[in-house]
């Protein structure tokens, strides 16, 4: 990175909804512009991030195509064998599309978040314009032929490098010849010390201060294990009636059903909706974390870098998470939270009564957690390591045309 070279990146993101990739996105956006970077941005859909990324003065594209999987269409309720024809068909028109917008910006790289978008990316590079494209891998739970079909395209494409939020979400792209490094996602400190949390939610909720409250953050779909938390409260509530679970988040889009109806369902036929609060989507969850007790990501599917868990430990909660995916990469088990077997109801349930009978450790844990996230999760330490890979592979047209010479 010589001198005052800017560097023009289109970024691709396929994403569903407002969840995490959503804040990781705008965070390395915004982040980027301190490290010589220049973000456009393609998303699927007009959302808050759209807006949110507008705000920022940075440039924002719609291209429908970009939808999350394969087998989703653009549209709620759009999924199955039809989507993925339709979705397959249009390809090559989406990837000549992104290729229009990256030679419109003037990008150097193209740079695509998720699946889907990793694959109109690497499509995008049969077009000889096409700058080099860098993957960001931000989820390891993809089924085989996903999987398989990455490995490919990244062998046969362009593909400069491949960047991963975790060790585990990198493992099924080791010993490929592209440049493969692992970046983990970060918080905003910022706005971390600047949280205060919502002294009355209790209140609100209509709640005892002596209640101990356990969050769940993120999208109600099955892999993300909101089910198997509400199972484990059922148990825990009866040993430790002070527990009271708070949802933050609302059902997918592309959800074949209602799993917030049907969390709200089962909690009233087993007897503990009054220790069940289902809040909805909140913008800007930080406040609403900070005044949790403790956070459970019980992900049954291989969770790449949970950002609920980043956050939480950075706030000084500590947290309660599936030993796979890169969980266990964030969480150390006994030191800054406890590390439970993915579906296991009876040892979820069982962590959840230590520590909230246990304040104690509740505190010791916190006050670690807080301590390892300043030293490993920090926004502008991960925007600096990407936009040194950004910088590398963006000189590479520079560099051949150097050597053409």
């Amino acid at each position: 990175m010589k001198g005052e070279h800017r560097l023009p990146v289109l970024m691709v993101v396929a994403s569903e909804d407002d969840g995490g990739m959503a804040r990781s996105v705008f965070l390395l956006a915004r982040d980027l512009r301190a490290e010589r970077v220049v973000p456009a941005v393609a998303l699927h859909r007009e959302s808050p991030l759209a807006r949110r990324l507008r705000e920022l003065d940075l440039p924002v594209h719609i291209v429908p195509e970009l939808i999350e999987s394969g087998m989703r269409g653009p549209g709620p309720g759009d999924r199955g064998p039809r989507s993925l024809i339709h979705n397959l068909r249009s390809a090559p028109a989406a990837a000549a599309k992104l290729n229009a917008l990256a030679v419109q910006q003037g990008a150097g790289v193209l740079y695509s978040h998720g699946t889907w978008s990793n694959y109109l990316a690497a499509l995008a590079t049969r077009h000889r314009d096409t700058p080099p494209v860098v993957w960001h891998i931000r989820n390891d739970h993809s089924k085989p032929a996903a999987r398989w079909t990455g490995r490919g395209l990244a062998r046969w494409a362009r593909v400069a490098a491949i960047l991963a939020v975790s060790n585990s979400a990198a493992a099924p792209y080791r010993g490929l010849p592209n440049r493969c490094e692992v970046i983990l996602n970060g918080v905003d400190y910022h706005a971390i010390e600047g949280v205060i949390a919502p002294a009355d939610l209790r209140a609100q909720l209509g709640l005892d201060a002596d209640t101990v409250l356990v969050g769940f953050a993120g999208r109600l779909e099955p892999h993300k294990g909101a089910g198997v938390l509400l199972e484990a409260m059922r148990d825990a509530i009866s040993r430790a009636p002070q527990l009271h679970l708070i949802v933050l988040g609302n059902s997918a889009r592309h959800a074949a059903h209602d799993q917030a109806g049907e969390l709200r369902e089962k909690a009233r036929s087993w007897g503990i909706a009054g220790h069940v609060h289902l809040l909805g989507y909140i913008d800007g969850i930080e406040s609403h974390l900070a005044a949790l007790d403790l956070v459970s990501v019980p992900s049954t599917c291989k969770d790449g870098c949970p950002r609920t868990a980043i956050e939480s430990l950075a706030l000084g909660i500590p947290l309660i998470g599936s030993d796979i995916g890169g969980i266990p990469e964030v969480v150390r088990d006994g030191k800054t939270g406890i590390l439970v077997p993915a579906g296991h109801v009876a040892a979820l349930a069982n962590a959840l009564v230590t520590l909230a009978t246990n304040p104690d450790l509740r505190r010791q844990m916190g006050t670690a957690a807080a301590a390892d996230a300043r030293t490993h999760f920090d926004s502008r330490r991960t925007a600096a390591a990407v936009a040194g890979v950004l910088h590398e592979v963006g000189d590479l047209p520079a560099r051949a045309a150097r050597v053409m010479a």
